[in-house]
């Protein structure tokens, strides 16, 4: 399947819905995706499945095909480093079996949220608040104790269709912006309120400073890239690093080694994103994400085009596969991203569950993972001091194959 004649966007493999953060319920992403002329996409919730049945119905009318998947916000600290901002994707799973951690991300959300409620309730009736309300720009008028149960009603009444009708998911989607904006609609006035309400960054920022004794945490329950990617495999599904070139992932000090001259790529000490890719791969990686950085990542648009030279590399390097995703969350910003990157063919075959694949198509696969293996292997043989011809030598011998 191809449309390479007209360069059309036919696969998108990173979209959010309504189940987590996104603006659009899942029919509504699969509608507006055969709108605009794409036929493979995958529904990939933050840490949640809830929409993808909605998503295969409506896809199943519209004759489109929908993969099922997540986006899990998985944690990476080892002794090579700590990453954050960066996480998993798992793609073509089977959801009845990635339940369990489903249910895991659901219930640390949950109790994160309570924690949230709690240090808000505390914080309100001390004589700290007291004294601290008048002079905050974000002053809270007339503030109450809340409760879990009074949030989750509040965000799914405000999660509307675009008929106007509200949304209803038993295990919402609860963020630190959600109790940002609960806040802010039940206890600032207006005019303070609405720069909230509408995301503005520069308010959001402040009134998260001010309020960083109510918004902070130890409580650490994401689960580690490795438990993510194991999961993601007990499903029978693909993991794949989702957008590891985001600015944010590298705020912890993992070095950009796209800035670097190429012929260094790969090759630089310290800790790079080439050494956290490898690791993820020893540890059963599938692929690696080519992204939008230039919707999503205003740091990182200018460097589109190199970050996604320097992941297409990686990935031949170390023998994975590459999926493209735009992180379409519906109509907001500078609208909505879909269609406007992804692949003008398919790539879905190298997505297939193992037992759903043929046994050519095994062989294919098999054969395509070891010729990007053992290229890597001769990239690496001659960073190691190996004689340039022997290094040709193997290199013409794997064209020949």
């Amino acid at each position: 399947m191809t449309n390479q004649t007209t360069n059309q966007i036919i696969m998108d493999t990173h979209m959010h819905s309504k189940a987590s953060d996104g603006i659009w319920t899942p029919r509504e992403v699969v509608q507006n995706a055969k709108a605009k002329g794409l036929e493979i996409i995958a529904l990939t919730d933050h840490d949640t499945t809830f929409g993808v049945a909605e998503a295969q119905d409506e896809a199943k009318k519209q004759g489109i095909t929908l993969i099922p998947g997540i986006e899990i916000d998985a944690k990476y600290q080892t002794e090579l480093g700590t990453v954050r901002n960066i996480e998993l994707l798992g793609l073509n799973i089977d959801v009845g079996l990635l339940q369990p951690l489903v249910d895991r991300r659901n219930h640390d959300r949950l109790s994160l949220m309570e924690d949230y409620v709690r240090g808000f309730n505390d914080y309100i009736s001390s004589e700290t608040f007291t004294a601290e309300n008048e002079n905050k720009q974000f002053k809270l008028v007339s503030p109450r104790p809340i409760s879990l149960a009074e949030i989750v009603d509040w965000y799914n009444q405000r999660n509307l269709d675009s008929k106007g009708v509200a949304y209803q998911n038993p295990n919402p989607f609860l963020s630190k912006m959600t109790l940002v904006q609960f806040i802010a609609d039940k206890f600032l006035a207006s005019g303070l309120r609405e720069k909230i309400l509408k995301a503005e960054r520069e308010a959001g920022d402040t009134f998260k400073k001010e309020y960083k004794r109510v918004l902070s945490t130890n409580k650490e329950s994401k689960p580690s890239f490795y438990e993510a990617i194991q999961a993601v495999k007990a499903a029978r599904g693909k993991a794949v690093v989702a957008h590891p070139g985001l600015s944010k992932g590298y705020e912890d000090g993992m070095i950009k080694e796209w800035e670097m001259p190429e012929e260094q790529w790969f090759t630089s000490p310290g800790f790079t994103a080439y050494r956290f890719i490898e690791d993820l791969t020893n540890h059963g990686l599938d692929g690696i994400e080519l992204y939008n950085y230039r919707g999503s990542d205003k740091e990182h648009s200018e460097s589109h085009d190199l970050i996604n030279k320097y992941f297409t590399k990686l990935a031949n390097k170390l023998g994975l596969i590459t999926t493209f995703g735009s992180d379409c969350h519906g109509p907001k910003g500078k609208g909505p991203l879909m269609g406007t990157f992804g692949s003008p063919t398919s790539y879905l075959n190298s997505l297939g569950r193992e037992e759903t694949l043929t046994k050519e198509d095994k062989r294919r696969l098999m054969i395509q993972h070891d010729l990007k293996r053992f290229a890597g292997l001769c990239d690496m043989a001659e960073t190691k001091g190996v004689p340039r011809e022997e290094v040709q030598r193997l290199r013409d011998r794997v064209s020949e194959l």
